[in-house]
């Protein structure tokens, strides 16, 4: 098919708002391009491209989840919450020498710790342990160091974590330099 096809479709099946609009009414999406796009887009059974939509979405999510297991065992919401955030940040393409999880990690990796740190249903330290093993995680990969400052000792929570046990730690800020083979840690002023 032709590149305005290509173009449009692939802005259906990565951003919700472009498909709810083409799904409420068609006309202002196509209008512009050539007829056999268009033709083929207003061929496009919407259930099938809802599916389709999702299914990306969830093949995405599941490479981010490699990468935090942990955040992800204690915090059921992290799926939801990057599909709903990739829904309207759609993946311009990983960044090189990271793999597709971390990349995408990365670039989420803000928006989705401010959601944990505001939502009072989360444990307090959910924000910290998911920076924390973004951010372990790239590190071993391309061995570009990086830092977190945190308000709780993460590095406690992923022992008792990795040990089986639901930690409840008192808030205790910390500076990580996290490199390919190492985490360094201090008490934070």
């Amino acid at each position: 098919m032709d590149a305005a096809f290509q173009t449009a479709f692939i802005a259906l099946v990565t951003q919700d708002a472009a498909r709810a609009a083409f799904l409420a009414d068609a006309t202002p999406f196509i209008d512009g391009l050539p007829p056999p796009a268009q033709a083929a887009l207003t061929g496009l059974d919407p259930n099938a491209l809802t599916r389709y939509a999702e299914s990306l979405k969830a093949k995405r999510w599941r490479s981010v989840a490699a990468v935090v297991p942990l955040t992800r065992r204690v915090c059921p919401s992290l799926g939801k919450r990057y599909r709903r955030w990739l829904g309207k940040h759609p993946c311009p393409g990983d960044q090189i020498g990271l793999s597709p999880g971390e990349s995408e990690g990365m670039r989420c990796l803000g928006a989705l710790r401010r959601q944990l740190r505001a939502d009072d249903g989360e444990a307090e330290w959910a924000a910290d342990l998911l920076g924390f093993e973004v951010l372990r995680a790239c590190a071993h990969r391309d061995g570009q160091p990086r830092r977190l400052r945190t308000r709780f000792a993460v590095h406690t929570i992923v022992d008792a974590l990795n040990d089986g046990a639901l930690p409840d730690p008192e808030p205790a800020p910390f500076e990580y330099r996290i490199a390919r083979h190492r985490v360094r840690w201090r008490a934070a002023q």
